[in-house]
C-alpha cells in the first residue's frame, strides 16, 4: 500500500471515531464505529511500521527514514484521542472547571491540532518524494508545518480564554460606576431615613447591575440607606406601599415622599439609564433630601439659550446645563423684563444666572442684581470678551472685580479642535485653588481640566469702593505659559505681551454684617460663558465646576464631591464581530503563514535546477 492509501485509511478511521462521538453517542452504532475507527487507524500505523522494518532490512536507509514522520504524526493523533477519552471522563465527574480538567483539555487539543496540521505538510512532502526518497525534504516540511500547528493552537487558546474567562470590563458601552463622592455625601446628609426599593425578579438580567451599585451605596453611606430587593408579583404589599404596578423600577423613599426611576424590564430598555446610573440616583436623593432651590436665568440680551435650533452653535446653547441643574433639584425659571428683571428679584430666588449676553443689561437690571446681593442673594455670571456688558462690569469693578476683554491665548498648550490658529484661544487648565466653590477640582487637579474658549481674564482690585465689604478669591487660573492676546492675532508677541497665569474665574463673598438677615451674599464669575455651553459642559471638569459652584452659592457645599463620569463613547460588539475576530485570527493568520511559506518554497525550487547544473559541470554559477 502506498503513502496515499495509508493516509486515506487513517483519516477514514479518524472521521469514523469522531462521527461516533458526535452523532451516535449512546447507541450500538457508536460501538461499531469506534471499533472500525480503531482498526483502520491502528492498521495504517501498523503498515507504516511494517514498511519501515522492511526498508531497514534491505538497507534502504533513506526510504526507512521517509516512513518515520508519517508514522509519528499518526501515533501522536492516536495518543491525543486517548487523552480526549480521559478529558471526557473528567467532564462526567464535573471536573471540567478544575485544574485537572483544563490540563486534560490541553493534553488532547494541542497534540491533536498540531499533529493534524503537521501531517498535512508531511504527507504532501512524502507524496512528492515517493520516487527519490528524500527524508530531508520531509523533515523540513514537518518542522514548518509543526510550527504552523503550534501557532494555530496558540490562537485557539487565546480565543478560548477570551470567551470562557469570567471577568467584566468597566470601559464598555454599558458602564455602571461606583457611587460618586457627591452621591454618598447627599445620602449621608439626609436628616431622615432613606429607603431604596428595587422591583425586579431575582433572575432578571438588569438586577445585578442595579443591585451592585445600590449595595455599594448603602455600604459607603454608613448604612444610612435601607435597601429592598423585591418583586411586585411576589410582594404585593410592597408594590402597594411604593405605588407601583410593574417591575423594572427603582423607588427611593424619605418619610412620606417618594421618587422613582423607570429602568425597564430588559437590558435593552434599561441601558440608557444604566450608563448614567450614578447621576440618576443622585437626582432621586437630591429631590428627596434637599430643599427645592430656584435659579432665575436672565433672558432677553442674547444669553445662552436652551431652545436650540437648526444651525445653532453648541457654544450658544445651555440646554445640557439647565437639564443638569434640574437633576440637581434646581427649579429653572426665566428672568427677563416681563418677569421683573428691572424691578426686583423674586423672594424665592436662590440664585440668579447670567451667561453671556450680546447686548448690555439695562441700568435698572444692574440695580436689581445689586439689590439682590444686598439682601443675601447669590449670582452666577459668565462673561465674554467679544460681547458688550459694560453696565454689568462697571458694577463688578466697584466690588473689586476687573474684567479684561482681551482673550487669553496659549499657542503651546491648547485644545487642537480645528487645527487652525483659533485653537490658541481654546484653553485647558488644571490650575485650581482650594476654594470651597471648586472643591472637586482642587482635589482632582491631576485628573480633570476645565475648558474655555475665548475667555477673558479677571483680576482683583483692592482699591475698589466696596472692596472692604467683599472678599474676592481666585479659583481657576490659566496655565503659566498663557498670555493675554492684546492684538487678537492668536499668537504671542514678545514686544507687546507677556506670559503668565491669569485668573479665569473668581468667587466673591460679602461680609455677614452687610445683609439684613446676616446671610452672606455670594458671586461666582467666569471669564467665558462658553464654558457653560453644550459644547464644553460635557467635559467632566466643567461639569464639576458648575456643580460645586451652584452648591456653594446655595449653601450646600457639604454635598459637593467628585462626580461620576458615566457617559462613555459607545462601544458596539456583536456576535458577528466575534466570529470575524475568531476566524480572522485562527484561519486567516495561519493561512497567510502558509502562503508565505509556499512562496518561499517555490522560489527555492526555481533556483535549485541552476544550482544542480553548476555542481554537475563543476563551475560556479554567476550571480
Amino acid at each position: 500500500m502506498n503513502t496515499v492509501g495509508m493516509t486515506a485509511m487513517f483519516m477514514i478511521g479518524l472521521l469514523s471515531f469522531f462521527s461516533a462521538e458526535r452523532y451516535f453517542v449512546g447507541s450500538s452504532s457508536a460501538i461499531v464505529l469506534r471499533a472500525v475507527a480503531g482498526l483502520l487507524m491502528l492498521g495504517a500505523i501498523a503498515i507504516h511500521i511494517w514498511r519501515w522494518r522492511g526498508f531497514q532490512k534491505t538497507e534502504k536507509k533513506n526510504a526507512a527514514r521517509c516512513e518515520v514522520l508519517p508514522t509519528a504524526w499518526k501515533i501522536v493523533v492516536g495518543l491525543a484521542l486517548v487523552a480526549w477519552a480521559g478529558w471526557q471522563h473528567a467532564i462526567k465527574d464535573s471536573m471540567n472547571s478544575s485544574d485537572a480538567g483544563r490540563i486534560l483539555l490541553g493534553l488532547w487539543v494541542v497534540p491533536l491540532v498540531t499533529a493534524l496540521v503537521a501531517g498535512i505538510g508531511i504527507e504532501l512532502a512524502a507524496y512528492q518524494t515517493s520516487k527519490d526518497a528524500d527524508p530531508t525534504r520531509i523533515s523540513r516540511a514537518g518542522q514548518s508545518w509543526t510550527a504552523t500547528g503550534l501557532l494555530l493552537c496558540a490562537l485557539v487558546a487565546l480565543n478560548y480564554a477570551a470567551v470562557r474567562r469570567d471577568f467584566s470590563r468597566d470601559w464598555s458601552y454599558l458602564k455602571v460606576t461606583e457611587p460618586s463622592e457627591a452621591t454618598v455625601n447627599i445620602a449621608k446628609a439626609s436628616s431622615e431615613p432613606v429607603t431604596i426599593a428595587i422591583f425586579y425578579p431575582r433572575d432578571n438580567e438588569v438586577l445585578p447591575w442595579v443591585e451592585g451599585y445600590a449595595s455599594r451605596l448603602v455600604q459607603l453611606s454608613d448604612n444610612r440607606i435601607t435597601l429592598k430587593i423585591t418583586d411586585k408579583d411576589l410582594d404585593p404589599l410592597d408594590a402597594a406601599h411604593f405605588k407601583t404596578s410593574r417591575n423594572g423600577v427603582v423607588i427611593a423613599e424619605v418619610g412620606t415622599r417618594q421618587e422613582r426611576m423607570d429602568l425597564g424590564p430588559t437590558l435593552t430598555a434599561a441601558r440608557p439609564l444604566l450608563k448614567k446610573l450614578d447621576s440618576e440616583f443622585q437626582r432621586l436623593l437630591l429631590t428627596l433630601t434637599s430643599k427645592p432651590k430656584n435659579a432665575y436665568v436672565m433672558r432677553g440680551h442674547g444669553e445662552l439659550n436652551p431652545n436650540t435650533s437648526a444651525g445653532m452653535s453648541p457654544l450658544d446653547s445651555s440646554k445640557l446645563l439647565e437639564g443638569f441643574l434640574r437633576d440637581q433639584n434646581w427649579n429653572i425659571k426665566t428672568f427677563g423684563i416681563s418677569e421683573g428683571s428691572a424691578t426686583r428679584v423674586p423672594e424665592d430666588a436662590t440664585t440668579v444666572i447670567l451667561l453671556g449676553g450680546k447686548t448690555p443689561l439695562l441700568a435698572g437690571e444692574v440695580e436689581t442684581l445689586k439689590e439682590f446681593t444686598n439682601r443675601g442673594g447669590s449670582l452666577l455670571i459668565g462673561l465674554d470678551p467679544d460681547k458688550s456688558q459694560d453696565t454689568l462690569t462697571a458694577w463688578l469693578t466697584t466690588i473689586g472685580i476687573d474684567f479684561d476683554k482681551h482673550p487669553v491665548g496659549n499657542e503651546r498648550n491648547h485644545v487642537a479642535a480645528t487645527r487652525s490658529p483659533v485653537d490658541n484661544w481654546f484653553l485647558f487648565t488644571t490650575s485650581f485653588t482650594g476654594h470651597e466653590s471648586i472643591k472637586t477640582l482642587s482635589h482632582n487637579e491631576d485628573k480633570v481640566a476645565v475648558l474655555a474658549f475665548e475667555a477673558g481674564s479677571l483680576s482683583i482690585s483692592v482699591d475698589a469702593p466696596e472692596a472692604n465689604r467683599w472678599h474676592v478669591t481666585e479659583t481657576v487660573r490659566s496655565l503659566a505659559d498663557s498670555f493675554v492676546d492684546l492684538n487678537r492675532n492668536y499668537k504671542f508677541d514678545e514686544r507687546l505681551e507677556r506670559r503668565g497665569a491669569t485668573a479665569l474665574a473668581l468667587a466673591a463673598v460679602s461680609s455677614s454684617a452687610s445683609t439684613p438677615d446676616g446671610k452672606p451674599s455670594k458671586i461666582v464669575i467666569f471669564g467665558d460663558s462658553a464654558a457653560f455651553s453644550d459644547g464644553l459642559i460635557r467635559n467632566p471638569g466643567n461639569l464639576a465646576y458648575i456643580s460645586d459652584s451652584m452648591k456653594w452659592l446655595a449653601g450646600e457645599q457639604a454635598l459637593g464631591g467628585k462626580l461620576a463620569n458615566e457617559e462613555d463613547v459607545r462601544i458596539r460588539q456583536s456576535d458577528n464581530q466575534d466570529l470575524i475576530w475568531f476566524y480572522g485570527s485562527v484561519v486567516f493568520v495561519p493561512a497567510m503563514v502558509l502562503l508565505a511559506g509556499g512562496a518561499t518554497i517555490r522560489a527555492g525550487k526555481k533556483r535549485r535546477p541552476r544550482d544542480d547544473q553548476s555542481r554537475e559541470t563543476g563551475k560556479d554559477t554567476e550571480v
